[in-house]
């Protein structure tokens, strides 16, 4: 006889009790016993606690008394560091006792040996950049520009330049505080917004002309103050490469880059943009991580209290931080001089609440960045301190990473953590202390500041390797606006082979009111080069002569291509239509073929023609994509007398079978029209004819494609075929298909048929049929009495789709809802934990798991490289306890983050859609839904937009599941 291990059994008794505690709503309480403090590490300690990649050490340059708190910093060209000092985070704000310091190296050494308070009595100042002898500080709601004019090391000027940026209470603002000042090579300022940008004026500016920054990072012109929103929003830490490209991070989404400006996607376009920010780190948003740092005792019982219900809150990995990023932070790209070639380009991020820094390697694989972890099995820098929390970087004077390490007991938000356990801690225990360091590597040597003295000195140093010479000589160049360096810089263009060199003298003649040699610049051996020559020549490319474009369209550099088709829509008439098709020839990038779409300015049936030329091979799929969105976009036509070119289009010669014709029909879709309407219904007609054999042929290549077609057809031709489709003798993804055929079709005979099959639907089934019920009111109603005949069980409807019905503005459905569903409590949930409980007590099989994975995850979920990225990575669950995972699989909305609570739109059609929205333009809302699914939806086409407040993870991933089933699909997840 087998006996009971009594871990498992105490573990399983845990969950029950914790379950039992979340239902009568306990107040959870900490005892002293189990908070005890950890202690500060003096800097010489902590130096000691730190391991470094091999070939590097840490450095302390500056601690406490001369600096505290340090949230950002700034290097002036005197080689003085200003540092930001935040000593009200998190809550106390309004008792404004914040500061910039100004640290200074008498004997330069790499050590700061003397400290002056340049500024005080500042809120919450976050962020901080050098300029004309003074300082400009990020201070939500304002932007001042500070200046010391008598040499005591204090600001005696002060200006506010900018007010509007948002406040709010010190519990909503703490993560969202504008920052990361960096100087552009266009020499404006640019920053992060933080997802609280804003309503943005000048003091003089009336209301009327502030700038909203809500859903964007902004740029400046320190000399005329010109605000400009830009692609956003980052959270906190933003950086540019050296071609000038901008990297973001955002706590989970550890590396994010922006692909393009977002004024392309906002411009009059008829094409929709996919967003502009992209995660790019192969190893997901929430990249696995190698703490060494032991968990924090008030951390482990928070978790325990999150897992059992008694507080709200996301749940962290294991009990602790540890496993991968929740706070990743100050993203910096190095561009110095002294550590070894190979590192230049790389992406440092902080990750503060696990006491590390990572780093990732960057490529492009065309258009995009791609980031992989640089370390393996280890961090670039990690401590075991628990103090240690770098927040921010930046390219020193001598060509090494410097970091500010903020060196708090606790970083978290004050309301993040319970008031059972502040009891016993001191949130603000470290607000006396603050690090920062050198990075340097092995042998390393400090360096003297150069004397930035003559115009003749400031552009040559516009060549150093080292990004701060480069940037600190452009920026006072542009303060100067000495019009002899014009000949120096023009010189610069023609011989320098340093290609940032000859970026930044672009944009410094320009400044200087010279207009510079464009054409060369577009004919130089750099890609960067020619990529910001393009930029500059936007307004003028029509002016260029087709030797120039023709070698710009053939650029090897697809980052030259992209900027090229998006400063082409600038261009219009048949010479605009041939460069955009010459572009799409060979070209093999998903990125160029949307910014080709966006920028087209003539009739579709133009390009299609010009694209698919007699005789022209598609040579890519790229090539061939492009081929099929313009096609949509014929399709999508409102003139009928454009239609008529529809009948002379190529269904099937050079696109794969099926695809032309399905890309037509999505377009006709978009207006409301039918193949039957337009000229090209005799075409259709015969393809209908195969797609109904391929449909049913399980042998055909077609098959799916088929399907697809037959939803473009009248419904009486097709509806007998598609409803055999869906039996379940038929594989999943053809019944899967099928589903989205019939969903198609308003016939509200289709919820019958639908709900016939319900109980042979795998979960991925099931979900796509919901979607198909919950779409239209007769689809509701046949559901609801589905569920109350006793065809379909309650809790086979999610509870947050529950809820939708029972807020329906239709009162029959809402009556019915009510009566059916009532009120549903936590008390459900808990019968499932205790159903499942027994699971934690079985050893699991990780290869039966994997099924169930597949069938019930994948839709909304990536693991190990297969599914949907809807909600987050499975990956960061590896690290969960059974229990933690247990608890998530059966009650979903127990913590939901903010930015996985779904959103559900009700059009002027009555159909329904619901995913999470993933962007907002003036015109368009994108929903991402399961299976990769995205839903543009035009604004005037919404009746209402409102949160559901809830998870999109569904309730009741367990039916049909027994507890062994249970285990091995916990057992897949952590192994």
């Amino acid at each position: 006889m087998e006996t009971e291990n009594p871990t498992k059994r105490k573990t399983a008794t845990l969950l029950l009790i914790w379950v039992a505690c979340a239902v009568i709503g306990a107040e959870p309480v900490a005892s002293k016993k189990e908070m005890p403090r950890i202690r500060h590490l003096d800097p010489g300690q902590a130096i000691a606690s730190f391991q470094v990649r091999e070939g590097f050490q840490i450095k302390l340059a500056a601690a406490e008394p001369l600096v505290a708190d340090p949230m950002a910093m700034a290097f002036d060209e005197r080689g003085r560091l200003y540092v930001v000092e935040m000593h009200g985070y998190p809550e106390k704000r309004l008792k404004r006792i914040g500061k910039v310091r100004l640290l200074t190296d008498t004997d330069n050494d790499g050590v700061f040996d003397f400290s002056s308070t340049f500024a005080e009595n500042l809120g919450w100042p976050s962020a901080i950049i050098c300029y004309d002898g003074g300082v400009f500080i990020g201070c939500a709601p304002d932007i001042y520009f500070m200046k010391d004019t008598d040499g005591d090391g204090i600001a005696d000027e002060k200006k506010t330049v900018f007010t509007g940026f948002r406040t709010g209470s010190p519990r909503e603002i703490a993560p969202r505080l504008f920052n990361s000042f960096r100087w552009g090579y266009d020499n404006r300022i640019y920053a992060a917004s933080s997802m609280n940008g804003g309503v943005v004026r000048r003091p003089d500016q009336p209301e009327s002309e502030a700038i909203n920054l809500t859903r964007d990072d902004f740029s400046f012109d320190p000399k005329t103050f010109d605000l400009r929103p830009e692609s956003g929003t980052a959270q906190h830490g933003m950086s540019f490469d050296l071609r000038g490209h901008r990297y973001v991070s955002r706590n989970s989404n550890h590396l994010q880059a922006y692909l393009y400006d977002a004024r392309y996607a906002r411009r009059k376009s008829r094409y929709s943009m996919p967003h502009w920010k992209q995660d790019i780190a192969v190893e997901g948003p929430a990249a696995k991580i190698f703490r060494i740092s032991p968990p924090e005792p008030w951390r482990v019982l928070r978790t325990r209290w999150r897992v059992g219900g008694q507080i709200s809150g996301p749940v962290e990995g294991g009990g602790t931080t540890f496993g991968y990023f929740t706070s990743a932070t100050g993203v910096t790209i190095y561009k110095g001089d002294a550590f070894p070639s190979e590192y230049v380009g790389n992406a440092f991020i902080g990750a503060p609440a696990n006491n590390l820094v990572h780093r990732k390697l960057l490529t492009f694989k065309g258009a995009e960045p791609v980031a992989r972890r640089a370390e393996q099995n280890r961090e670039f820098i990690a401590s075991t301190d628990n103090w240690f929390r770098p927040v921010i970087f930046e390219n020193g004077p001598d060509g090494c990473l410097w970091m500010a390490d903020m060196y708090r007991e606790t970083i978290e938000v004050a309301h993040a953590i319970p008031e059972a356990i502040k009891e016993h801690l001191d949130i603000y225990s470290g607000t006396d202390r603050g690090r920062i360091y050198r990075i340097v590597p092995e042998g390393f040597k400090s360096r003297s500041i150069p004397e930035f003295a003559d115009t003749k000195e400031l552009v040559r140093l516009l060549e150093h390797r080292n990004s701060w010479h480069r940037d600190t000589a452009a920026r006072l160049l542009f303060e100067r606006a000495d019009q002899t360096a014009v000949e120096l810089l023009q010189q610069v263009l023609l011989n320098s082979r340093s290609f940032p060199a000859k970026i930044h003298a672009l944009y410094l003649l320009r400044a200087c009111g010279t207009t510079p040699d464009l054409t060369a610049a577009m004919w130089d051996t750099s890609p960067a080069v020619r990529e910001h020559a393009i930029r500059l020549a936007e307004n003028e490319l029509s002016k260029k002569s087709d030797r120039v474009l023709g070698k710009l369209i053939l650029d090897p550099d697809a980052r030259v291509r992209l900027q090229l088709a998006f400063s082409l829509g600038q261009m219009k008439g048949d010479r605009q239509t041939r460069a955009l098709a010459a572009l799409s020839k060979g070209n093999n990038d998903r990125w160029i073929n949307a910014a080709i779409l966006n920028s087209y300015r003539g009739e579709w049936p133009d390009l299609f023609a010009a694209v698919t030329q007699p005789n022209t091979v598609l040579m890519t799929d790229s090539h061939r994509d492009l081929a099929l969105a313009v096609l949509e976009e014929i399709g999508a036509l409102k003139d009928p007398g454009s239609r008529a070119s529809l009948s002379n289009l190529t269904l099937g010669n050079q696109l794969p079978k099926y695809e032309a014709a399905l890309a037509i029909g999505a377009g006709l879709r978009r207006s409301r029209t039918q193949f039957n309407k337009t000229s090209a219904k005799g075409v259709f007609d015969s393809l209908l004819k195969d797609a109904l054999l391929d449909s049913k042929d399980p042998n055909s290549k077609h098959r799916l494609r088929a399907i697809a077609l037959l939803s473009f057809a009248t419904f009486n031709d097709v509806n007998e075929t598609l409803y055999s489709l869906l039996s379940s003798q038929h594989p999943s993804a053809v019944r899967l298909a099928t589903l989205k055929s019939l969903d198609q079709f308003t016939s509200p005979e289709i919820a019958a048929e639908v709900l016939k099959h319900w109980t042979t639907f795998t979960p991925a089934l099931r979900d796509e049929a919901l979607r198909i019920l919950f779409r239209r009111t007769s689809h509701q109603l046949a559901l609801l009495r589905a569920v109350e005949s006793g065809a379909i069980s309650v809790r086979e409807i999610p509870f947050n789709r529950q809820g939708y019905l029972k807020r329906s503005r239709n009162a029959e459905i809402k009556a019915a809802a009510s009566r059916l569903f009532g009120s549903q409590t936590l008390s459900t949930r808990a019968d499932a934990l205790h159903k499942f409980t027994p699971a934690l007590q079985l050893k699991g099989n990780g290869a039966a798991g994997a099924r169930h994975v597949q069938e019930r995850c994948h839709t909304c979920h990536r693991f190990r490289n297969q599914g949907f990225s809807l909600g987050p990575d499975l990956e960061t669950v590896s690290a969960w306890t059974a229990e933690e995972l247990l608890t998530h699989i059966l009650d979903p909305n127990r913590k939901v983050e903010p930015n996985q609570r779904g959103f559900t739109i009700e059009t002027k059609d009555d159909e329904s859609y619901s995913g999470l929205v993933e962007a907002e333009t003036d015109s368009n809302v994108t929903l991402r839904m399961p299976n990769g699914i995205r839903q543009e939806i035009k604004r005037v086409n919404i009746r209402s937009l409102t949160s559901q407040g809830l998870s999109l993870m569904p309730e009741g991933l367990e039916e049909n599941l027994t507890p062994q089933d249970m285990a091995d699909l916990i057992a897949y997840l952590k192994n």
